[in-house]
């Protein structure tokens, strides 16, 4: 009969700690392995119920030790533990945890250290361990999150190794396409939408490579080289988030873009950049890897941007409003605009205007002011790239949502439901962006 509660408890507490583990597992994926990422989340989502669990096991080993059998005392534990992991099991994710070696490397090394903190138990209490085991299980559950940031620490030479190995061979990939054009997307928001867009017109004419959903780091972009650039491919468009400085410059580094785009500058992970001047000049080491030689299409709407000098050349763009008057407005320069926007619940229309006289009607399937910005900066890009200005309005007519992220799904009955829940191109165009006051709207 012991035999059999053992068992039960036993059993009972690794599913409940599995489904605490696999959590954290999530949210160290979530912060791309950071410790110091991780500890502020935790610090902003703090759990009281591995405290109460703690607590309640002190209690119950306290009190019931002297009234209750060993395998009812089990028993009991173990009931509790299993009621916890299905009220656990209720919960939840956005985004789900995907589990790549590197989580498989993790689990197996917090394992370890879950084991080797078991059997140490067992030799410090040998005559009560059976006793003493519902408290120290319950114990373990509360350090989990010490475990994982101490068997991240623990991995992370191997994890360096493994990665330098990826990224020298994204390098060689890269190496064996000298003729690959590489465009850079970076901003607080607006840049997956914008990737899509930029895709999708450059793709009338180009074999165009992006990196998929948000692959948005350096070893997102290093798997997106390794998996999936082929030889055809001629443009890479290549998304670039950041969490501190120097995270976009390593991906410049890698990639080499000769054009960027920066969509917007804003409040964001100020829990590690601290300061908005970091987050302006780590979006601007875009700029700086573009360099002198290449293109940077800027967001002029963006009070951040706006007042920010690039040294290679640049194109602005924004939206003017009804109500801004013509003296405000010939104070701001801007190479391409949008006007008379209009939005309804099939999309937005609006004219695309160039510093040069010429002007192009756009409507899109696209809802919301801000993807009238997005469209403004892929369309200016991809007419720098040689996509003919004629040809927009059917390309951006054709436009589909990016999934989730103001999707407007087809009408049911008399609703409508709106999903929100997520060189030799250069010099064959002669530079084209060098000539671009003179560009015509209709060629």
């Amino acid at each position: 009969m012991f035999t059999i509660a053992a068992v039960f408890q036993t059993g009972a507490f690794y599913f409940y700690l599995w489904r605490n583990l696999r959590r954290s597992l999530h949210m160290m994926q979530q912060n791309s392995y950071y410790n110091d990422r991780y500890t502020q989340w935790l610090k902003r989502n703090p759990s009281r119920l591995p405290g109460y669990l703690l607590l309640a096991t002190i209690i119950t080993s306290v009190l019931l030790r002297g009234f209750l059998s060993l395998n009812l005392y089990l028993f009991l534990h173990g009931a509790l533990f299993l009621a916890l992991s299905f009220v656990r099991s209720k919960t939840k994710e956005k985004t789900p945890l995907v589990f790549t070696w590197r989580v498989k490397r993790l689990l197996v090394t917090a394992g370890i250290l879950c084991f080797l903190y078991i059997w140490g138990m067992s030799l410090l209490f040998p005559e009560t361990f059976w006793w003493e085991i519902p408290f120290l299980q319950a114990l373990l559950n509360w350090l989990l999150q010490v475990v994982i940031v101490a068997a991240n620490l623990i991995n992370k030479p191997l994890e360096k190794r493994i990665a330098d190995g990826f990224i020298r061979d994204a390098n060689r990939i890269l190496e064996e396409h000298p003729g690959l054009t590489v465009i850079g997307i970076t901003g607080s928001y607006g840049k997956t939408s914008t990737k899509h867009i930029l895709h999708h017109l450059l793709g009338a004419r180009y074999e165009v490579l992006m990196t998929p959903e948000s692959y948005n780091t350096t070893m997102g972009v290093v798997r997106t080289i390794r998996e999936q650039l082929k030889a055809t491919h001629k443009i890479f468009v290549v998304e670039m988030g950041a969490k501190k400085p120097g995270d976009i410059r390593e991906i410049c580094q890698m990639v080499r873009p000769v054009a960027g785009i920066i969509t917007s500058i804003g409040e964001m992970h100020l829990d590690t950049f601290e300061t908005m001047e970091n987050i302006v000049q780590t979006k601007f080491e875009l700029a700086e890897a573009v360099g002198s030689e290449g293109l940077m299409v800027l967001n002029d709407d963006n009070f951040y941007i706006r007042h920010q000098k690039v040294a290679a050349p640049a194109l602005r763009y924004r939206t003017k409003t009804e109500n801004a008057g013509e003296d405000e407005w010939q104070g701001m320069h801007a190479d391409v605009w949008a006007e008379n926007i209009q939005s309804g619940p099939d999309g937005s229309q609006f004219d695309m205007c160039f510093e040069g006289g010429g002007r192009l009607s756009l409507h899109t399937k696209l809802l919301g002011r801000h993807n009238v910005l997005n469209i403004l900066a892929a369309a200016t890009t991809a007419i720098a790239f040689g996509i003919k200005p004629r040809d927009l309005p059917q390309h951006v007519g054709s436009l589909e949502p990016v999934p989730h992220r103001l999707q407007l799904l087809p009408q049911s009955g008399s609703y409508r439901i709106i999903d929100d829940a997520i060189t030799p191109i250069r010099k064959a165009q002669g530079k084209p962006w060098r000539s671009w006051a003179a560009f015509p709207a209709t060629g």
